[in-house]
This record gives C-alpha cells, sequence and structure tokens, in this order.
C-alpha cells in the first residue's frame, strides 16, 4: 500500500514537466519491428533517462524535469543524437508513429519481471495491444488538485487524439481510424477514460479494492489516458500517440502542459465558456471519444445530454486560443503556433495518408517516417559520435 500512497508532491517537479517518448525500433533492411531493445541499450551504456518497455522493438526516452517543450526539445535532440548513431551501429532504425503500420508478427516481452508477469497472465491481449506513444508528466500540487484536474481534462480527451493521431494503418491494412492504438486499447480494463473521483479518498478507495482483488499490483497498472501518480508528484496525461519528428511532438506535450496549467487556476467551465456549461454524460465521452480516433479532426464533438455537436476542430481551434496566455508565461508559445501550423498543414495521420496515396508502399511511409530520413533530418542530425557530447552528460537546465 505505501507504493500506491506515497504523495511526492514538491519534489522538483512543481510547475516542471516531464515527457516521455516511446520509439520503434526497425531492421534497417525490412523496416519491421526488431527485437533489439537490450543490445541496444547495452551498447548505449546506463542511462536512466533510455530504457526498456514491455516489448523487446520499443525503446523509451525520458526527461528529466524540465521548466518547458523547448528544454525538453533540446534534451531529446542530444539523448537521440547519440543513440540514433549506437542503432545505426547494430543496423537499426529508429521510428516514432503511434502503432506499426505493417508488422505481422508477436514481439517479444522484454526479460523484465514485470513485463513477463503481465504477459503469463493476459497472453494475447498483451502481444495484440503493442503501440508506442507520447507521456507528458505535469508537476502538481497535492492529489486533491491532481484529481480536480483530471476530472475537468477528461472532456478534451477527443482533442488529444485527433492532433496526435499517426496510425491509420495495421498489419497492411488501412484501419478506417485515424488512430488505431486506440481501437487496440479499448478493451484494456484499466485504460482509456478514467473515473470521476471527486475526493481523495475516493481514489484511494479505488486503489484499495484493486489491489485487494489484484486487479492491479502497482500505480503502473492504470492506464487511464489521464491518470494521478501521487509517486512522482504529477498528471500524467497518455492518451497521446507517438508522432514522426520531436517538433510535433513538443507542440502535442505543449497542449498539455498548457491545459493542465490553465486547469489548475480556472474551471473548465471558464475556460471554454461557450462549450462547457454543463457536466457531459459518459455516453458522449464515449461517443466523442470514439469519433476522434476514428474521423480525427474532422469529427463532430458532442457538447450537451440533448446531442448537441460543434466540429472537433473548432473546439481544439478554442482551446488553443484560450491557453495562449499560460503558454506564454512558459515560454511555449512558439510550440502551440506549431500546433496552428500543424492543424494547417497536415496533421500526422495526413501526412502518413497522403504519404500513402503517393507512394501506394507502407514501407516507403515508415521510411520516410524514421527519425533520421529526410522530413525530419532538422530535427535529429546524424553526424560522428566523437561530436557528441558525452551520453551521461546530462544539460544543464535552468
Amino acid at each position: 500500500m505505501e507504493d500506491l500512497f506515497s504523495e511526492k508532491y514538491e519534489n522538483g517537479f512543481n510547475e516542471r514537466i516531464g515527457i516521455e517518448i516511446e520509439y520503434q525500433l526497425l531492421d534497417e533492411t525490412t523496416l519491421d519491428l526488431t527485437d533489439q531493445v537490450d543490445l541496444l541499450l547495452n551498447k548505449v551504456g546506463e542511462d536512466e533517462s533510455i530504457g526498456p518497455e514491455i516489448f523487446q522493438s520499443c525503446v523509451e526516452i525520458k526527461t528529466i524535469p524540465v521548466s518547458n517543450t523547448r528544454e525538453a526539445y533540446n534534451y531529446f535532440q542530444k539523448k537521440l543524437q547519440t543513440i540514433n548513431y549506437q542503432a545505426r551501429e547494430l543496423g537499426i532504425k529508429l521510428c516514432s508513429l503511434g502503432v506499426h503500420p505493417f508488422n505481422q508478427r508477436i514481439s517479444k516481452t522484454t526479460n523484465r519481471e514485470r513485463y513477463l508477469e503481465l504477459e503469463r497472465e493476459y497472453p494475447y491481449i498483451t502481444h495484440n495491444q503493442l503501440n508506442f506513444a507520447t507521456h507528458v508528466h505535469i508537476g502538481m500540487d497535492s492529489l486533491e488538485q491532481t484529481l480536480s484536474v483530471m476530472n475537468q481534462m477528461r472532456p478534451l480527451i477527443p482533442l488529444f487524439l485527433a492532433v496526435s493521431a499517426s496510425c491509420p494503418f495495421w498489419k497492411g491494412e488501412e484501419t478506417g481510424f485515424v488512430s488505431f492504438r486506440q481501437y487496440l486499447l479499448k478493451h484494456n480494463f484499466n485504460g482509456g477514460i478514467p473515473p470521476h473521483f471527486e475526493i481523495p479518498e475516493q481514489f484511494k478507495k479505488f486503489c484499495r479494492a484493486a489491489l485487494n482483488a489484484k486487479a492491479i499490483h502497482s500505480l503502473k497498472d492504470i492506464h487511464w489516458d489521464i491518470k494521478p501518480r501521487p509517486d512522482l508528484g504529477t498528471l500524467e496525461v497518455r492518451m497521446m500517440d507517438a508522432v514522426p519528428s520531436l517538433e510535433e511532438a513538443m507542440a502535442i506535450s505543449a497542449l498539455a502542459h498548457c491545459t493542465v496549467r490553465a486547469l489548475k487556476r480556472i474551471s473548465l467551465e471558464k475556460l471554454l465558456p461557450n462549450v462547457f456549461w454543463e457536466l457531459l454524460p459518459r455516453w458522449a465521452e464515449e461517443v466523442n471519444y470514439f469519433q476522434a480516433s476514428h474521423f480525427g479532426i474532422d469529427a463532430s464533438f458532442i457538447i450537451s445530454e440533448e446531442g448537441k455537436t460543434l466540429p472537433l476542430r473548432e473546439m481544439v481551434y478554442a482551446l488553443i486560443s484560450a491557453i495562449k496566455p499560460f503558454a506564454a508565461e512558459v515560454d511555449e508559445l512558439e510550440d502551440i503556433k506549431k500546433l496552428e501550423r500543424m492543424l494547417e498543414g497536415g496533421l500526422p495521420y495526413q501526412k502518413i495518408a497522403k504519404l500513402y496515396q503517393e507512394t501506394g508502399s507502407l514501407k516507403d511511409v515508415v521510411n520516410f517516417m524514421t527519425v533520421d530520413s529526410q522530413e525530419f533530418i532538422s530535427d535529429i542530425p546524424v553526424i560522428d559520435l566523437s561530436l557528441v557530447p558525452s551520453l551521461h552528460e546530462d544539460l544543464t537546465l535552468r
């Protein structure tokens, strides 16, 4: 129980954020997933910011607590410069998409006890939920504040799904979804839209019951799209797909950061007064969730229990406009403007669909989305390792 309820607010996060991105490991010849995370980590060396996930075809990179997305960008760029060089030495390419578009085989489970236990308990389900995400931790002041913000973030989940969607293909097929990752995760009993908790004791009561029922073993076993992390002192926003470039990842991370910062200070009704004048029923939240993962930015968004709707695109623009003052406070306005340019020039799933229409090849699409492709070369220049500062020499973030 101590693991579940230890609260570490004021632990260094405070107003800071931490960002985690899960990268696919690809064979450089076939561009299919390859199970080589341990080989890659051994070559990279020990680094707390770089680690495995449940499957051997994934590597996760995470920042230390930083002040804003610009600092996070610099941190990621440094780490990726080095890890990408090491990966290329092993014949591995790194790619950032919500799911692999044409992988057919089952990836091997990473040899860590927690992951092996999940495989033993849910073997088929676990292997058919191979996905890659962007997670953003935002520092909070208390569990009470965390739950209040989480409740208000729930109706906004579809907006984040739409702008980050990056996986319209799965197992070589066009799925009809802009984010098939969300469909794969929908059947997770401890995933999706979080429950509503009025007070901390309700959340703790849930945790006790889930623990007693052996539904969870720790907070890490809860995979809601937004979840409290009192053990870290953060609210974790985790519904976003992994997206192809760092610039895009920072734009959607800034949206998460600034929205949470706004909701720490004012209510959702005051932030978006022309939209959220009443609490949406659960059925409406579920429909909005499905519509966003299916139709993306062109979905309709239910705003009342009578079924009144607005275009989701308008909702996203309204949220962006509302949080710009909060973005300016933490020097993230440029990343929010980048999100506006993405909306005009093409969101990740739209770029992927356009590439496929032009090439007719999912392999070409995947190759174009790797971190050292011509499209994203400005993000991660491929340079000689001797020119890269040591992987273990962290940036000084002020």
